[in-house]
């Protein structure tokens, strides 16, 4: 009969946020506001998510970091490593790769969705996930390149 190896642990990380300005986050509404004819549903988020973020500023001493958990399973030489937000294919590639000989199966919105955690060029680029889902989720964004770092801490705790 063989045995398997059995584990079950969390990995408390912070990430690093765009340490936006009320000056930086009324520029943001202003761009909507040129777009509020095509859409302007993308125009009431935006003047929701400048008051959430103007009223958050400051509250902590650390209202650019934002912290989450990454629970992981381990069941022999399979890893499932569950986030709390929607990731990036290349996170989880990340991790995979500084793992070999184990299967990591990278899984978003366990348990929770706090944000989407993008690439470092998506956030350069202010896509979808990088910019726009952050006023969805009332979220600042995050620094370039904090997706990559979270995936190479996790594996640096697996390991």
């Amino acid at each position: 009969m063989k045995e398997y190896c059995l584990d079950v642990f969390e990995i408390d990380l912070s990430l690093k946020l765009q340490q936006y300005k009320h000056e930086d986050i009324g520029r943001q509404v202003e761009i909507y506001e040129r777009k509020k004819e095509e859409n302007p549903g993308v125009y009431k988020v935006a003047i929701i998510w400048a008051n959430e973020m103007k009223a958050q500023l400051g509250k902590s001493k650390d209202s650019y970091l934002e912290s989450l958990t990454v629970q992981v399973f381990r069941i022999d030489n399979v890893f499932l490593v569950g986030f709390p937000s929607e990731i990036f294919t290349m996170i989880g590639t990340i991790i995979r790769e500084s793992l070999p000989g184990f299967n990591v199966l990278a899984l978003g919105n366990a348990n929770s969705t706090m944000r989407y955690v993008p690439t470092r060029d998506d956030i350069e680029k202010q896509g979808y996930a990088g910019l726009l889902s952050c006023l969805l989720y009332l979220r600042l964004p995050l620094e370039p390149g904090e997706g990559e770092r979270m995936a190479k801490m996790v594996a640096e705790y697996i390991r």
